[in-house]
């Protein structure tokens, strides 16, 4: 029976809350935020579970009957798609016959002049807009008319909290910027019945959009910063599903098992994305050693170390084609990170080493971060840049000579 023991360890897909590691707090503000009619942005880099948590509280919320609207900006090519999901998703929420949904709506939303039907065939909402963005006002135009629509709404549902939360919010704003912000904040600014939810991966940007007292969204909202968890308790996760999966050695002290978690972050970076995928291929890789020598099923520092050659080489023709891609300079630039750990990259050692200047540095990290290929993490007073995915970084390592 041990030998078809589920896989503990999960990646790739948005997870649950009962599958989240030590974001309680995290949880539990996002949540008082949709009780409160709050404002709030949430700022963490990719793989670090952000849109996971989002999902988490979003399905509890919804779950005790409230109203909450969840999008990926990335979902959508232009801005009208979004307003129309909205407007869809609106009707389906509501409650009572296709007629008097459909006078809602069109209530609700009247500056869009939406005609909404609804299809039995598919049992889901079709919407269209009545209208084209203004010459001065663009699609924010639309998503600001949404915006009101949506606190329109919000303000005749009695027991229920209304909740709007849209993930890599950057991608409405990149082709406007501050003038988007304005437009945005001078509407929900007045709100009081809707909550919004605003959560991105463009860290810098976001943090420079929200902690700037010269730009509009400042102050607007509460800050929430997905970082690293507790390395004590990512480890003891990870020690507690090896334990039960029975996979370390009657003679490993418990020492040298906390040593084997630590090993498994310190080579995924502490992300947890690639913390879980890691552990993920190790506890399948012991089910098989299992299977044939049980005597040799235990977590090992070897392999760990093999497993993660395997899923370096299993994923070569992804980090082939990025490294493909990039300038002679960049490819540099991203040896530099490797072998200086982020850090000093613009210094007279790393720029003589790699006969490349400071200012090319500057510059192609400048494009690998805009690329989603490099991040800037700044913490405890200090600036490292890191890689979004470590284990290009080890793939660097390996074949990048």
């Amino acid at each position: 029976m041990m030998y078809f023991m589920e896989n503990p360890f999960e990646f790739g897909r948005e997870l649950v809350s009962d599958e989240l590691v030590n974001r309680v707090e995290e949880l539990a503000l996002v949540k008082q935020i949709i009780n409160s009619g709050g404002k709030l942005f949430v700022i963490g880099p990719r793989r670090y579970g952000k849109t996971s948590l989002l999902k988490a509280t979003a399905e509890k919320s919804a779950g005790e009957g409230n109203i909450i609207l969840r999008y990926n900006a990335e979902a959508f090519s232009e801005i009208d798609g979004l307003v129309k999901k909205i407007i869809q998703d609106s009707a389906r929420l509501l409650k009572g016959s296709v007629e008097k949904t459909g006078e809602q709506i069109s209530r609700y939303f009247k500056s869009l002049r939406p005609e909404i039907s609804f299809s039995m065939t598919q049992s889901e909402w079709k919407s269209s807009i009545g209208v084209t963005p203004a010459a001065n006002a663009g699609n924010i135009g639309l998503l600001v008319d949404a915006l009101n629509g949506l606190e329109e709404l919000a303000s005749e549902q009695k027991e229920k909290k209304t909740a709007l939360i849209i993930d890599e919010f950057q991608e409405i704003l990149s082709s406007e910027g501050v003038t988007a912000e304005k437009q945005i904040r001078s509407a929900i600014q007045t709100h009081k019945n809707t909550a919004y939810i605003f959560a991105g991966s463009k860290t810098r940007m976001l943090t420079e959009m929200t902690t700037d007292a010269n730009r509009p969204f400042y102050r607007l909202g509460t800050l929430l910063f997905i970082g690293e968890l507790p390395r004590t308790e990512f480890s003891r996760f990870l020690l507690d599903k090896f334990t039960f999966g029975d996979f370390f050695s009657a003679k490993t002290d418990e020492t040298e098992k906390r040593d084997l978690t630590l090993k498994i972050l310190d080579l995924a970076e502490d992300v947890p994305y690639n913390v879980q995928m890691l552990a993920h291929s190790l506890w399948n890789r012991l089910l098989q050693i299992k299977i044939g020598t049980p005597e040799k099923a235990y977590l090992t520092t070897d392999l760990i170390n093999e497993t993660l050659d395997k899923i370096i080489r299993q994923n070569d023709p992804f980090y082939t084609q990025i490294w493909n891609g990039l300038t002679t300079i960049q490819k540099k630039t991203l040896t530099a990170v490797v072998e200086e750990d982020g850090q000093n990259l613009q210094s007279n050692r790393v720029t003589t080493k790699s006969g490349v200047s400071a200012s090319s540095i500057r510059r192609s990290l400048e494009s690998l971060i805009s690329q989603d290929v490099l991040r800037q993490d700044e913490k405890l007073g200090n600036i490292k840049i890191r890689f979004e995915d470590p284990f290009f970084a080890h793939w660097i390592r390996i074949f990048s000579n």
